[in-house]
């Protein structure tokens, strides 16, 4: 097919397509895509939200959980999550314990938090997970070693996002994502999808 049967063929569809006689199905057809259109991105901004993890919320849900390596972790019972926070103690830090335990022989720890100056930077603010930032993590699972960003040895690439601090309501929430290697390990811990929000 030549150029100018090409550029004849999108003249008539140019023509036909804005033919007043068509036009009242034409404003149909555009108002139906633009619905569809808009559903569809209405369905991608909801990324947080994570089959088998509790939604990402900054209400006091009392919620953690994460994927480790594209597996679901979050605590088997509310028992099993616990917040230490200490506005005081070095302008404030914080420390996040979840526990997940499937049965005798399969438990899993995740500790995470910040080591300093939680009240100097209020929220939204990002703290690095890379053994020198203020933000850390330590994750440990039974029959396996345990890599903490913070001991020398464990390579830590990541961030812990703390979305929310609200004294009044005592509600802290937020997001983390880190990559963890440990030549002492069998495994690379690539842990995503991380949220929290707990009342304190």
């Amino acid at each position: 097919m030549n150029i100018k049967k090409i550029l004849k063929n999108i003249h008539n569809f140019i023509i036909s397509f804005f033919n007043p006689q068509n036009m009242k199905h034409k404003i149909i057809y555009i108002c139906l895509l633009f619905v569809i259109l808009n559903t569809q991105c209405k369905k991608s901004s909801n990324a947080t939200d994570v089959p088998g993890l509790p939604p990402a919320t900054q209400i006091g849900a009392n919620t953690f959980g994460c994927l480790i390596n594209g597996v679901v972790f979050k605590p088997t019972t509310r028992n099993d999550l616990s917040l230490d926070l200490d506005l005081g103690f070095n302008n404030g830090i914080m420390g996040i314990v979840a526990y997940m335990i499937v049965d005798a022989n399969n438990s899993s720890m995740i500790v995470i938090g910040v080591t300093d100056s939680l009240r100097t930077y209020p929220p939204p603010r990002i703290y690095k997970i890379n053994g020198k930032d203020m933000g850390f993590i330590s994750y440990s699972k039974r029959n396996f070693c345990t890599m903490e960003s913070y001991d020398g040895v464990t390579i830590s690439n990541g961030s812990l996002s703390i979305s929310k601090l609200d004294l009044n309501n005592q509600i802290v929430s937020g997001t983390y994502e880190v990559t963890l290697v440990n030549k002492l390990c069998t495994d690379t811990v690539r842990i995503t999808n991380g949220r929290f929000d707990i009342k304190f």
